[in-house]
């Protein structure tokens, strides 16, 4: 159930660093990690009855409850709050319908990756790259957006969630060009709701690289379940210099 969020940031700043690529091949990135927060709001525990042969809703304001941990109760529920105009209670049954089935999966998924202009600094905030040509020294700017990643609730309530990242440029043929792995952890906590807006924006600089097509392969690891990765990969190219 979502629950008041706190107004502290959460603990863990964005991080730079750079990285060693095997072969010996210089190569900056900088990861950036945010969560969004919503603000907080005031929750009124009343409850009132509506028309007759439809379950009791609360009152708008008031976060649903589902002690079964079951999405489509949670979803019927939404659906008989919006089919009397009440949208913020359908709201909240719609999220206790995403964590549960957020806690039920056992992979990581991505959306929304795409190779971007400029580092993001916020979640959903970027500008787009029209296609996949880089000119020799500009830097690639990877952006996407995982989920499905642990949320562990902690003895105070709060929640805390941590990733891992490493990546690998290759050929065509399929050969590793350079590589870093082991990137992170990068551990964020102290959240009072359940967060489900994560980003990540890597910067890689391939000045050195010759011309040439290459794939840029990005796996994305959960640190509280080793079960849960997923791999990213994007084909670019570096455009000789004219």
């Amino acid at each position: 159930m979502p629950i008041t969020p706190s107004l502290a940031a959460p603990s863990g700043a964005p991080r730079a660093l750079r990285a060693i690529l095997f072969p010996a091949v210089a190569l900056a990135t900088t990861l950036v990690l945010a969560l969004a927060l919503t603000s907080p709001i005031a929750l009124a525990q009343q409850y009132q009855e509506i028309a007759p042969g439809q379950q009791a809703l609360p009152v708008p304001g008031q976060p649903t409850v589902d002690s079964g941990g079951n999405a489509l109760t949670s979803l019927d529920r939404a659906k008989a709050a919006h089919s009397v105009g009440d949208n913020v209670t359908a709201m909240f049954s719609i999220w206790d319908a995403l964590e549960n089935v957020w806690n039920m999966m056992g992979e990581l998924g991505i959306r929304n990756a795409a190779f971007i202009l400029n580092p993001a600094e916020y979640f959903g905030i970027y500008q787009p790259k029209q296609g996949q040509d880089f000119m020799p020294g500009e830097p690639i700017i990877l952006y996407c957006e995982p989920f499905g990643y642990t949320m562990r609730k902690e003895a105070d309530g709060t929640y805390t969630q941590s990733l891992s990242w490493s990546f690998r440029i290759l050929d065509q043929q399929g050969n590793v060009q350079g590589r870093q792995d082991n990137i992170g952890p990068y551990t964020q906590g102290g959240y009072r709701t359940f967060a489900t807006e994560n980003m990540l924006s890597l910067t890689i600089n391939l000045s050195q690289f010759p011309a040439g097509s290459y794939v840029l392969s990005v796996t994305i690891s959960d640190d509280f379940n080793a079960n849960k990765f997923v791999e990213i990969q994007k084909p670019f190219n570096i455009i000789p210099a004219n």
